[in-house]
């Protein structure tokens, strides 16, 4: 199903958020009142909803008896009569019923006589009833003297009218300066409103043109201009995310990713898909290609994850995907020979021919671009070397990077609220005192723009010094389950929890020196009332350095040095009893099992379910989420309890419990254990 790009009527189908600003025009043009018309201005970019925004603004005006909506269309005309024709017929339609015969034949009159005053010759047309036999009579009035009849009449008319004409910046020169006479000039009624939707910069510059001082001239017209605010970056992925689930699931049903795809995906996030996507329109376009063609390819030849990515960079820098098109060599070769450059691999002759091809990429656009590209393409770490072992895995994997996969994707050849600069400096301010940054952390999570605010320090940390970097990741960890989000579908991977990660990442990698990475992290677990981030992120760095496949922050001497830090803690924990109320917990188990030994992970955990509420908060703690585009939906997965303690003990202990008492639990624990005896049919 192709989305249509219609623009929406009503306030219910705003996603944006536009609401209150459409109602302060609506109360704007009601409690206007003028000898000469009022002229207001909707400014925004092609695709930023300005018709969208004027539905909603007339939604709060449609059926008052003081207002006349009169919807004009400034591109049915060729030249000036006609225009003037068109705008008056469209003024008289919608008037027929409001007014009296001789306002009506007043504004038929003044409309002709316009007209051979510009060019006598013209024939004058007939205006709903009114022919030309009647406009001269009465002494044959000047125009002057008609225009202020028509004053006169509008002002005891008690009524308001309001005129749309929209998409301005659509028009040439000649027709947008027409549209801006009739405006000013023509139409400079009382009780008249014009709401007028044009991209400024267009307007200005046609206006400026031939020695006009276009930004000047328009200045002279708009009485009131709003611009547009951009779509919120947290509402606009949220529609994409969303928009993006709906159309894989009309292709292949239920689905989620495995854990490769999973990871493949978050980065292809990361690098920057979401940021080429501005505006709703933005959205539309690209799902309705998306759609359109995973209806021509097969979806059993393709990667889920490459062919989204593939398509965004065909919608949005069409030359470049043709240009990888054309060099598969490029893109998707593995051996020594590359085609053009002789019989040696010729690393910088490629970079450079990548570089080259990069340049059909729009500049605004270009970095995520090349970002999403490398991910796609490994071959283009043009310094490191690819066997056919790698071909087979991508083909195995029906990724666009296998060259015998690269013709299935390329033979078709086909902000919850902004945040503004001041807010983020603002913010930043506050990094001398955890109090006053913690409260401000927990304003924008109330505000539901705290992963904007996130995204938005994060290209900030470079400038943070090492107590500002200790005092963000403190107050962030610990008001750990008060900032928590969840994942909006499958697709999601920039949630607060993300977020933190990414952010605690590039401190380290670009504030905190080398050598003081690991006094930093001391500090910090000593100092913190969070233990799952800390653990994280010890394991992260341990794990990163067993796989040798990321940069080294930190010496398996001192990953060896921290751990007991935070394997105490767990312990302690543990002790007291408050281990399992950690959202976390079964995370923690495994830590806590790979850096204290199993032996105390298998007496903790029997000592635990020994006692029926333990068994349960043990059962509980297994409960995962899985995310598919037919709904999320909770499973539990007993490879994982086995990995911890006997699978066999645990299930003789749940069968054991009465179904009576199940139906008296709580539903997280009727859940789980009925989770556990009923596994869904995907375990």
């Amino acid at each position: 199903m192709i989305l249509p790009d219609y623009p929406i009527e009503n306030k219910e189908q705003d996603q944006l958020g536009r609401i209150s600003l459409a109602s302060k025009i609506a109360e704007l043009i009601c409690n206007f009142e003028g000898k000469e018309s009022f002229v207001i201005g909707v400014e925004g970019a092609w695709g930023s909803g300005k018709t969208s925004f004027i539905n909603l603004s007339l939604q709060n005006l449609k059926g008052r008896k003081d207002i006349i909506i009169v919807n004009f269309n400034p591109w049915n005309f060729s030249n000036q009569n006609e225009v003037i024709s068109d705008f008056f017929s469209s003024v008289f339609a919608a008037m027929r019923k409001a007014a009296d015969k001789s306002l009506l034949k007043a504004v038929s009159s003044y409309s002709s006589k316009l007209k051979v005053s510009i060019n006598p010759s013209v024939q004058v047309p007939l205006i709903g009833s009114i022919g030309i036999g009647e406009l001269w009579k009465n002494g044959g009035k000047t125009l002057q003297e008609e225009r202020a009849e028509i004053d006169a009449k509008l002002n005891s008319l008690n009524k308001k009218i309001v005129i749309v004409i929209d998409d301005i910046d659509r028009l040439d020169k000649d027709e947008t300066r027409l549209v801006i006479k009739l405006v000013k000039m023509t139409a400079n009624f009382p009780n008249t409103v014009f709401l007028l939707a044009y991209d400024r910069k267009r307007v200005v510059d046609r206006l400026k043109e031939d020695g006009w001082d276009g930004e000047e001239y328009l200045k002279k017209i708009i009485q009131v201009s709003f611009t547009l605010p951009e779509a919120d970056e947290q509402g606009l992925h949220r529609i994409l995310f969303n928009d993006l689930d709906n159309a894989i699931k009309t292709v292949y049903g239920e689905v989620f990713l495995d854990d490769e795809e999973e990871k493949r995906w978050r980065g292809i996030v990361y690098a920057g898909f979401s940021g080429l996507f501005n505006t709703v329109r933005d959205i539309k376009r690209f799902i309705n290609s998306l759609r359109l063609n995973w209806s021509i390819v097969s979806k059993d030849d393709i990667n889920k994850v490459d062919f989204i990515s593939i398509e965004a960079i065909r919608v949005f820098a069409p030359q470049f995907y043709a240009a990888i098109s054309s060099n598969k060599a490029l893109f998707t070769g593995v051996s020594g020979l590359y085609a053009g450059f002789g019989s040696k691999d010729d690393e910088a002759a490629k970079e450079a021919r990548y570089r080259e091809l990069l340049q059909e990429v729009p500049k605004e656009i270009l970095t995520p671009v090349n970002k999403i590209c490398r991910e796609l393409f490994p071959q283009l770490d043009f310094h490191s070397h690819y066997s056919s072992d790698s071909q087979k895995e991508w083909r195995k994997s029906r990724r666009i990077c296998a060259t015998e996969r690269f013709g299935f994707y390329l033979q078709l050849g086909i902000p919850e609220g902004a945040i503004s600069e001041s807010e983020v400096v603002n913010l930043i301010k506050t990094l001398s005192s955890q109090k006053d940054f913690s409260e401000n952390i927990l304003r924008f999570n109330e505000e539901k723009r705290l992963r904007p605010m996130l995204s938005k320090i994060l290209d900030r940390v470079e400038s943070l010094s090492e107590g500002q970097a200790k005092i963000l990741i403190l107050s962030l960890w610990d008001l750990e389950k008060l900032i928590s989000d969840e994942r909006v579908g499958g697709f999601d991977f920039d949630n607060v929890d993300m977020q933190t990660s990414r952010i605690l990442y590039q401190l380290l990698q670009k504030v905190v020196p080398n050598g003081n990475r690991a006094a930093f992290l001391k500090d910090i677990f000593a100092t913190t009332k969070s233990i799952y981030f800390p653990v994280k992120f010890l394991a992260m760095f341990e794990d990163g350095n067993k796989r040798k496949s990321s940069e080294i922050f930190l010496t398996d001497q001192e990953i060896d040095d921290l751990k007991p830090i935070l394997a105490n803690r767990i312990d302690d924990l543990a002790t007291n009893g408050k281990l399992p109320e950690d959202e976390n917990f079964v995370f923690l188990l495994f830590r806590w099992k790979n850096w204290s030994g199993e032996a105390r992970i298998t007496s903790y955990v029997g000592d635990l379910i020994k006692q029926r509420t333990g068994l349960i908060e043990f059962v509980r703690g297994f409960v995962s989420k899985v995310f598919s585009t037919a709904g999320d939906y909770n499973r539990i997965d007993k490879g994982s309890i086995g990995n911890l303690y006997p699978v066999e003990e645990i299930e003789k202990l749940v069968t054991a419990i009465p179904d009576a008492d199940i139906e008296t639990m709580d539903e997280r624990d009727k859940e789980a254990i009925n989770l556990f005896k009923n596994p869904p049919k995907e375990w």
